[in-house]
């Protein structure tokens, strides 16, 4: 038997503990380009889902593909829990002051007391009227497939994610083209859009202080290598 746990949406899933072969999955370069790490590191550790325990790895995987961004965060957050412990030591180095310091902190206490957030999903997608052209826009949440695609973007990183989190413009699907003849600040408005279409399930950002120099900035924890692979490295005070 594996560990149930229930997603900010409500689908519950079971989950069993990473072992070797699920670590190896984070040497795979071509996984990593194709955008399909994460989906392959969450569907090998899946048992079931709502109680649904006869999926092939296929349909597992589709299943996390179709899951809501802040419910993959989740699932991460608490995989890494269950297969390692609560505790996380790591190292990060302040973007001011470019120093590193060492840090020690309890993932589930986090979780519990409010500190790692999660924020409820709206019910449905978020309008967002343009100022300057009159029309509006359609903005969804995150899935998988959207995370898959923007891992894929090499060039235009910023028009890109706006394609993929843009259901509609004025009722149609958007191109390129139609972002191109928008004014800036229809242009903001839609990112503004997008950025509070963020705030869905779990958010994977731990604010942190520089024990160097007092400078305060948020971490996303899914880029400290210590929270998919905790190692046994010493921990910094602060060094440069």
């Amino acid at each position: 038997m594996g560990t149930e746990i229930t997603l900010p949406s409500g689908k519950r899933v079971e989950i069993t503990p990473i072992d070797g072969k699920t670590e190896r999955l984070l040497e795979d370069k071509k996984l990593l380009q194709s955008g399909a790490l994460i989906d392959k590191y969450l569907a090998s550790r899946i048992e079931s889902i709502d109680g649904d325990d006869s999926m092939t790895p296929q349909q597992k995987e589709k299943e996390v593909l179709d899951m809501l961004s802040g419910d993959r965060n989740y699932l991460l957050y608490e995989m890494r829990i269950d297969s390692y412990g609560p505790d996380m030591t790591f190292n990060h180095q302040c973007p001011t002051c470019k120093k590193t310091s060492g840090y020690q902190v309890d993932l589930r206490e986090l979780l519990d007391d409010g500190t790692i957030k999660i924020y409820p999903y709206r019910d449905e997608p978020l309008r967002v009227e343009l100022p300057r052209s009159g029309g509006y826009a359609v903005i969804g949440y995150m899935t998988g497939h959207e995370e898959r695609k923007a891992a894929q973007i090499k060039d235009n990183p910023m028009s890109g994610t706006m394609l993929l989190r843009v259901k509609e413009l004025n009722g149609k699907p958007p191109t390129i083209k139609d972002f191109d003849a928008l004014i800036g600040e229809d242009l903001a408005a839609i990112r503004g859009g997008i950025k509070e279409m963020q705030n869905g399930g779990l958010a994977p950002t731990l604010d942190l202080t520089c024990l160097d120099c007092g400078n305060e900035y948020s971490a996303d924890l899914r880029f400290i290598p210590d929270f998919f692979v905790p190692t046994k490295t010493n921990m910094v005070n602060a060094s440069s």
